[in-house]
């Protein structure tokens, strides 16, 4: 039996390469997608299920008093805003470091995991706590989702994924919502809403398992730009620093 040749060989490996790329990146769009399906369903989850939960809470110790509500549930709702800001931020830092998909992995585990504890709490202040630190995952979620999907899809298709993306989180929303309406939600039976928001930690093990892991930010610079690297390491004095980020927008002249 003849050997088969170079020329035949070659194409074989790239049609092989071709498909385990394509591969890739379906896996990439559709772990990005369900993160932000799930995203959109943790953020649909407390509109629903903070009132009876405060109630009940309030009702533990007090008469019941909408002051009381609408008090916490604006608190919680800043906490929450305010976690999903430092998660884009602590999450990108994890992502350039550590590679964009344990990155990713991690951001899910926390959002879902934190939802998840609210079953347990008993005072508002602990409510507010752990809907803090999910919306720290979500947020992180929000950048690598996107960020990784950007990654492997070329720029030709990159605002279609932008888009589709994007409309996961409705989907999510509109399914949170599917549920409210098929199951009330009350004093009793808001804790089990909780735990459906703990769900998407299963996500985080495929995503981990499935995507292609993708290198560090430090280490593509690293190589892409070893130029720029190298001086990105060099000390910058306190002064340098106030110079960048305060005077030298006005230094025009």
């Amino acid at each position: 039996m003849p050997a088969s040749s170079p020329a035949q060989t070659v194409p074989s490996e790239l049609s092989t390469e071709s498909v385990n790329e394509h591969r890739g990146r379906n896996l990439v769009l559709l772990a990005g997608f369900l993160g932000w399906m799930f995203d959109g369903m943790e953020m649909g989850i407390f509109p629903l299920v903070a009132r009876p939960a405060l109630q009940q809470m309030q009702s533990l110790s007090a008469p019941l008093d909408e002051n009381f509500v609408q008090q916490w549930m604006g608190i919680i709702t800043a906490l929450f805003l305010f976690g999903a800001a430092g998660g884009g931020l602590l999450f990108g830092w994890i992502g350039d470091r550590f590679g964009r998909v344990r990155a990713m992995t991690w951001s899910i585990l926390c959002y879902s995991l934190f939802t998840g504890f609210c079953y347990f709490v008993r005072e508002p202040w602990q409510l507010g706590a752990f809907r803090f630190v999910a919306a720290l995952g979500m947020g992180g979620e929000w950048a690598l989702g996107v960020a990784l999907v950007m990654e492997v899809w070329p720029e030709t298709k990159r605002p279609l994924m932008a888009g589709l993306i994007g409309a996961a989180a409705n989907l999510g929303y509109a399914l949170i919502a599917i549920l409210a309406l098929r199951f009330h939600i009350t004093q009793q039976s808001w804790r089990w809403v909780m735990i459906v928001g703990a769900t998407p930690a299963a996500l985080s093990f495929a995503v981990r398992l499935l995507c292609p892991n993708q290198r560090s930010g430090r280490l593509r610079c690293k190589e892409e730009f070893p130029d720029r690297f190298e001086k990105s390491l060099r000390p910058v004095s306190v002064a340098e620093r106030f110079w960048r980020s305060r005077l030298r927008p006005f230094h025009w002249w």
